[in-house]
């Protein structure tokens, strides 16, 4: 008796899905081939071994975002930093001297679509590794050395005795 229960909802249960279906609504973003906007109101914030770049966003409906493309010496391969729809400010950092490079700024959206590029030319100030160099301090000790450095803006720094 249970068997043919169990048999007979077998049956009907198909019937029941095939019944309930309906059209699958199509979640993707819409695409298309028009470019987005440029950001305007570009101001830099030099700081030690990069620089922070702000803007003002353009009022398309579907941008994904800003790349800074950029490079740490003339003829090096472009390096690539990518910043959301949702942040004003996009970070390069890395530069190991105080020489100005120039940067463009382009706006994609969600068609990866790219706007024109907006140049922008950053200045970093001294690299946090040549701070801590400039503060290292070397002592003798038994068996070996000690050192101690001031690492004022507690960036990453890897320190090797050789």
């Amino acid at each position: 008796m249970i068997m043919k229960r169990i048999y007979i909802f077998l049956m009907i249960l198909p019937v029941m899905f095939l019944g309930s279906c309906e059209q699958v609504k199509d979640w993707h973003d819409a695409t298309d081939s028009v470019p987005p906007g440029t950001v305007s109101n570009v101001t830099v914030k030099n700081v030690n071994g990069g620089a922070w770049i702000y803007y003002t966003l353009p009022a398309d409906n579907d941008l994904l975002g800003v790349r800074a493309e950029y490079a740490f010496e003339e003829g090096e391969e472009l390096r690539s930093v990518f910043s959301s729809a949702f942040n004003d400010s996009i970070l390069l950092e890395g530069y190991a001297d105080t020489n100005e490079y120039p940067v463009k700024l382009y706006v994609i959206d969600k068609s990866q679509n790219e706007s024109g590029p907006i140049p922008v030319t950053v200045k970093p100030l001294t690299p946090p590794v040549e701070l801590v160099r400039q503060s290292i301090k070397i002592y003798p000790a038994f068996g070996g050395i000690y050192s101690e450095w001031e690492n004022k803006y507690e960036n990453d720094v890897a320190i090797s005795v050789i």
